[in-house]
């Protein structure tokens, strides 16, 4: 299954995709064209890559989908996710809206998509704030682009206020626990019980 982490910046995205790697979920390596943070690694949080290189990589068909956000390039490799479905393995990404939903319209069930909120729009900008990565200008950027992403969250499969990490991440795993129960993704158990009849 994919999972898909998305919402506005300050929501908690990278935190709580953090913390889901430590559960041993395998974790889509995003590329990006944007500027390597001051506790981020190469290769671990995202492949930081020059405009040119991103460019190739689009030329070459190496994306399954990728977007200009903020200025910045983000793409997600296929041959990663591709991988993982084929070892009937889960994996998470941690993706805008729009990328989120292209994915929906390519893997369809086996994409799950959840969408990450605060309580309100103050906990968003104190947030950008205190990791102090984007001036004023770009706190503006984002906070104005969160009506375009509630929008696009209506076509997600579910929402999760994040008000505490511990709190969230049992939330996002008791979705993850119940998506892996629908019957939809458990065809093959109820065809290989009637072969037995």
């Amino acid at each position: 299954m994919i999972i898909v982490i998305s919402g506005p910046s300050g929501s908690g995205k990278s935190t709580i995709v953090s913390e889901l790697k430590k559960e041993n979920y395998l974790y889509s390596i995003s590329v990006t064209t944007r500027k390597k943070r001051e506790n981020e690694i190469n290769g671990r949080d995202y492949f930081f890559v020059s405009v040119e290189e991103f460019k190739k990589m689009i030329e070459e068909g190496k994306f399954l989908e990728y977007a200009k956000v903020y200025g910045n390039y983000y793409g997600t490799l296929k041959k990663t996710i591709y991988n993982a479905l084929k070892e009937n393995k889960d994996i998470i990404l941690d993706l805008d809206t729009k990328g989120s939903i292209r994915i929906k319209k390519l893997f369809k069930d086996d994409a799950l998509l959840i969408f990450l909120l605060t309580d309100t729009i103050e906990t968003l900008k104190e947030r950008l704030l205190k990791r102090s990565t984007e001036n004023e200008e770009e706190i503006r950027k984002r906070i104005n682009a969160v009506k375009k992403e509630i929008k696009d969250a209506k076509k997600f499969d579910y929402i999760v206020m994040n008000m505490s990490i511990d709190g969230t991440i049992e939330e996002i795993k008791n979705i993850i626990a119940s998506e892996r129960k629908k019957i939809s993704r458990n065809l093959h158990i109820l065809e290989n019980f009637l072969k037995n009849l």
